[in-house]
């Protein structure tokens, strides 16, 4: 039987796991964060977090009208903790005008997860 294919979110945790592990950064360590109200939120988005990183990568967006682009702006949130993506921030279609989500490439997302470790 053939093995399964690697999903997306199973991805980006292998990598982020990989990265942390190279880098000797043990999860549990990471300070818990409780509360996540609007002030924790503007301290995610200023860098100011110890478990969350929001970073900025080159990424591939596909909306579902069947256009796809790719973007020097593309944002997520990284949660270090649970090794993990929390937040990915969309782009609107040119087109459509609808919402499409960004596809990190696993480079991309070393990138990230080195980025996020070494705040």
């Amino acid at each position: 039987m053939a093995d399964e294919p690697e999903t997306t979110d199973a991805m980006y945790k292998r990598v982020i796991q990989s990265t942390m592990d190279e880098e000797d950064i043990d999860p549990y360590e990471i300070e818990i964060e409780t509360t996540f109200d609007i002030n924790h939120m503007k301290n995610v988005l200023r860098g100011l977090s110890l478990r969350y990183h929001r970073t900025k990568v080159v990424a591939r967006f596909r909306c579902a009208c069947g256009h796809s682009w790719i973007s020097t702006h593309a944002w997520c949130v990284l949660d270090l903790r649970i090794q993990s993506l929390a937040r990915k921030f969309g782009q609107k279609c040119k087109k459509c005008e609808s919402e499409a989500t960004p596809v990190f490439d696993e480079d991309s997302m070393k990138r990230m997860a080195r980025y996020a470790i070494g705040r």
